[in-house]
């Protein structure tokens, strides 16, 4: 009985203080009831919890998703498995080396991820140029707004890579190459002015031995070999009204560039009544 009782007292104790303690933080000087004050405080305590954990969670929706990105040899693989079929294919029509095209392209194009590329399919970093009739779009290059040619698919893109360099007598000597023989392609491309960045043929070499692209070039006997030898085959046209410098060669089944040469033409430019030298076929 004497321990319930000391038991008690000590219970009292403790209520008394803590109801002072909340005394002095809920409540005013007039001696109001605990009870209310307690459960308000109580109320608000739970409310300020919901929101913070709402808060959180609000938080947590609002961060970005963040897109993995790839490393340069990553993106580079992704482009030669991409690219590397159509590469070996236009070889094989046009004799270009393959490690070759994929080459450029992943250079030209920084690996199908530049600007350019993405806004005209353009992987080579073709510019319009006096015979181009497509479509273009403009871009910064050398100079501000220069003309880029533009394609309605990667593929066509390769495939004009490759007519670029069969119709330009510029070019003409790089064919004397084996296909395999990489190295003197790229000098030769350097040579023969296709890129003014005076490493550009290091840069190419460096990336097919980096990423063994020379073997793609072992996978296909090219069955497109050319004479480039510019030979007068005597037959004279004389120029139409609406005839181009582009027509008459297709039409004739020569090269535009053999036409220029033969005939000594410095442009594209045509004249009524102008006769021109056809060039004998290859």
């Amino acid at each position: 009985m004497k321990y319930n009782k000391l038991f008690y007292i000590v219970l009292a104790n403790f209520v008394f203080i803590s109801c002072a303690g909340i005394r002095k933080t809920t409540i005013d000087d007039n001696n109001e009831k605990f009870n209310g004050e307690i459960e308000l405080e109580e109320e608000v305590l739970s409310y300020v919890v919901e929101r913070k954990s709402s808060a959180e969670k609000e938080e947590e929706i609002e961060i970005p998703y963040i897109e993995k990105k790839y490393s340069e040899v990553e993106l580079t693989n992704f482009y030669i498995d991409k690219y590397k079929k159509v590469a070996i294919s236009e070889m094989k029509e046009y004799g270009i080396p393959a490690s070759i095209t994929l080459a450029q392209g992943i250079l030209e194009s920084s690996k199908g991820t530049s600007n350019l590329t993405s806004r005209s399919n353009n992987h080579f970093g073709l510019k319009c140029h006096t015979s181009w009739s497509g479509p273009s779009v403009l871009h910064d290059d050398d100079e501000a707004d220069e003309c880029f040619r533009k394609y309605d698919t990667p593929v066509a893109s390769f495939e004009d890579h490759s007519k670029f360099l069969v119709e330009r007598y510029k070019y003409a000597f790089l064919f004397n190459y084996e296909s395999t023989d990489y190295k003197n392609w790229a000098f030769g491309l350097k040579k023969a002015g296709y890129a003014t960045d005076p490493r550009y043929a290091h840069k190419i070499i460096s990336i097919i031995e980096r990423f063994d692209l020379n073997k793609f070039d072992q996978k296909v006997k090219p069955s497109f070999r050319k004479s480039w030898a510019v030979v007068d085959s005597g037959n004279v046209y004389v120029v139409e009204y609406g005839d181009t410098l582009f027509s008459i060669s297709q039409d004739n089944g020569v090269r535009m560039q053999a036409v220029k040469e033969l005939n000594k033409m410095k442009s594209n430019g045509l004249k009524v009544g102008q006769k021109i030298r056809i060039p004998k076929k290859n």
